[in-house]
């Protein structure tokens, strides 16, 4: 009784989730690209058919920086790196507002290892699910 419950509610666009009700949240993570966009516009037409939140999330590198140079390029570098995902995450968020008004967007900037900053967040706020578009399993053999 308790599965049939869970996916009325959640078919309704509501999961529960440690003895609450929430409304479902899907992750998105993005590196701006053409196939990443697909991505976006898969994650999208299915919140809206579960009436789920969408992040947006993109996590850049650290700066390459060599050791001699001071450590306030590194961070000037970091903020730029920052400024730049932060223009283009909200460049799209405002474009799939227009396709999708009624959809809640957020953004989200990391910096640091791809894989465990999703994992880690994606745990610490309880997102419902990660859309990733793929070209196929030619990343994973590397």
């Amino acid at each position: 009784m308790v599965i049939k419950e869970r996916f009325i509610l959640f078919h309704l666009g509501f999961i529960i989730n440690k003895h609450r009700i929430m409304k479902p949240i899907i992750l998105v993570p993005t590196d701006f690209s053409e196939l990443a966009k697909a991505g976006i516009t898969y994650a999208c037409n299915l919140a809206s058919y579960i009436n789920a939140e969408v992040q947006l999330m993109h996590i850049y590198p650290y700066p390459s920086i060599p050791a001699e140079v001071p450590s306030d390029f590194m961070h000037a570098g970091s903020e730029q790196l920052a400024k730049s995902a932060s223009e283009k995450i909200s460049n799209i968020i405002g474009e799939f507002s227009e396709k999708f008004p009624d959809l809640v967007f957020k953004k989200v900037l990391d910096q640091g290892p791809i894989v465990s900053n999703i994992t880690h967040y994606a745990e610490q706020e309880s997102i419902s699910l990660i859309v990733m578009a793929s070209n196929g399993a030619e990343g994973v053999r590397k």
